[in-house]
């Protein structure tokens, strides 16, 4: 497969965009290949139904949920990440963001950020991708600490835009989000904020799938809950009695109730399992529901209107459009029907 050149011959850059997905494609790949224990089959399954930026983010997530079941798969997938990103991201201007988002969020276990600076940064990383030179003064955040900014680089040139005011609001939109001593801040008036919350984890997730996709807050519960079929936990809201390893000696009057105990729990998760597909069944109703309004909705205001003589039609009057104190749509026609 031949390499994309520019002008000057030089290998042109794949953005933001394709270095994700190929990281993606690539560690769901890894993913794959592990073999249990490392890995729970049943999420091979699910894995195959899925995009790779989907599909990488339900792996990460549920690695993280259980941290201490998980530790050494976490462990392989990181050594093969650097790689990746090593080998995909020598030549992008894209390589220091992605380290940075990879390699701080990954530390924490917090990995659907990563999903949410995918969606955030797109934008800003596609218009900056054709940029020449540029300084860090230029970019600065306004904080004391001269963190580096996530959605531009040493590597990066001056920022291209047709007008003076566009590349003020591009500027505007790179110095909004930052990376201070390992953590993701968004900046507001000169002062950082951090991203990511223990308060508003599940708020965070919605909003970096509804900027995927603009029907997701019809789904009413997370993209995570609706594929595994279980709210998503960080290790912080975990019982840390189940990850200390301690041997416990069942009672007679308990071994004997086991078998019981087993089928309680197979019940209550084929009720779960229930529950979960009518979920389903009405996230996707919702969707489809939102889509065909706004399809009705894009059809009335775009498609071509056509008339046939001698049909009654009402014409607009220009002088009283947009005019403040109108409530009546009547207000704003000549009145009488016209042929």
């Amino acid at each position: 497969m031949l390499q994309q050149v520019d002008n000057e011959g030089k290998p042109k850059h794949k953005g933001f965009r394709g270095v994700v997905r190929t990281i993606a494609k690539k560690s769901i790949a890894i993913f794959r290949n592990l073999k249990e224990p490392m890995v729970p089959r049943a999420f091979s399954s699910k894995l195959t139904n899925m995009t790779a930026p989907e599909g990488l983010e339900l792996f990460f997530t549920t690695m993280a949920a259980q941290p201490q079941v998980y530790r050494q798969t976490l462990a392989v997938m990181m050594v093969h990440l650097r790689q990746i990103i090593a080998q995909e991201g020598s030549n992008s201007m894209c390589a220091d963001a992605l380290s940075v988002v990879y390699n701080q969020t990954l530390r924490k276990s917090k990995i659907c950020i990563t999903i949410a600076c995918h969606s955030l940064f797109d934008k800003v990383m596609e218009q900056a991708r054709q940029a020449k030179e540029s300084t860090q003064k230029d970019l600065a955040t306004g904080v004391n600490e001269k963190p580096q900014v996530v959605t531009e680089y040493e590597n990066n040139g001056e920022i291209s835009g047709n007008s003076k005011r566009e590349k003020d609001s591009l500027r505007k939109k790179a110095r909004k989000f930052s990376v201070v001593k390992g953590k993701l801040y968004y900046v507001v008036n000169g002062k950082q904020r951090e991203v990511i919350k223990h308060s508003d984890v599940e708020k965070t997730i919605e909003e970096a799938h509804i900027a995927l996709s603009h029907h997701g807050r019809n789904a009413v519960v997370s993209p995570f809950e609706l594929a595994t079929g279980c709210k998503m936990i960080w290790p912080q809201d975990l019982d840390p009695k189940w990850a200390k390893e301690e041997d416990v000696e069942l009672t007679e009057g308990e071994i004997d109730n086991f078998e019981s105990i087993q089928e309680e729990v197979a019940m209550e998760r084929l009720e779960k399992l229930t529950e979960i597909i009518e979920v389903r069944r009405m996230a996707r109703e919702n969707i489809l529901a939102e889509q065909k309004k706004y399809k009705s909705r894009y059809n009335k205001m775009h498609n071509p209107q056509w008339f046939e003589v001698g049909e009654k039609v009402t014409m607009q009057n220009d002088r009283k459009r947009g005019r403040k104190g109108d409530v009546l749509a009547c207000n704003r026609t000549y009145g009488d029907h016209i042929s």
